[in-house]
């Protein structure tokens, strides 16, 4: 009987050490993926909040979506992310901007505008 009790209690030791290392290996491994895949930002963009409006504009003539990506674009956004996503808005694959058309684009403001 001593021996089944001494057998149990080893076994319920070996359990709760596995289930500690387990925990602080998930602990460990946590922390250093946080450090892997954070980013360093300034403080001064980090306080700094920008909202998202659309607009739409009327095509000119020598317009191109690099004019309108270094006008409308968020600060720090990069260019090309922002071209994307004026073509996908605008379903522009494979066509180039018509003088005279209309299209949407995304600008970023520190203003609030409520449309209520």
């Amino acid at each position: 009987m001593f021996r089944k009790k001494l057998q149990y209690r080893w076994f319920r030791t070996l359990i709760v050490q596995w289930f500690l290392a387990g925990i602080a290996a998930l602990v460990i491994s946590l922390f250093f993926f946080g450090m892997l895949f954070t980013e360093k930002v300034n403080a001064e963009e980090d306080s700094a909040v920008y909202y998202k409006y659309y607009q739409n504009i009327v095509i000119q003539r020598n317009d191109t979506l690099w004019k309108y990506a270094e006008e409308y674009r968020a600060p720090g956004q990069d260019a090309r992310s922002y071209i994307q996503e004026v073509v996908f808005i605008n379903q522009l694959e494979g066509k180039g901007l018509v003088a005279g058309k209309s299209i949407t684009l995304p600008y970023y403001s520190m203003d609030y505008i409520c449309t209520r």
